[in-house]
């Protein structure tokens, strides 16, 4: 399946972002997923996704930011 031709090479999960590193990515539509742990309930703004090619900044994309409601299992 050319969809799953790839892999993450590196990632870092920060207090504000998730970063992902991928040596190699064909062109296409790719989708990233990780778990995130809420800390409280409410509505936040989910910022836009960016993805850039580290030494070619001609190659970039945007995603549409969001928001999100959590709210407790315990309800």
């Amino acid at each position: 399946n050319p969809r799953h031709n790839w892999f993450i090479d590196h990632y870092e999960l920060r207090k504000d972002r998730a970063v992902f590193y991928v040596n190699y990515l064909c062109k296409g539509v790719h989708r990233f997923e990780y778990l995130a742990r809420v800390r409280a309930e409410g509505v936040v703004s989910v910022p836009p996704v960016k993805a850039e090619a580290m030494y070619n900044p001609d190659i970039v994309a945007l995603s549409n930011g969001a928001t999100m409601t959590t709210q407790s299992l315990h309800d």
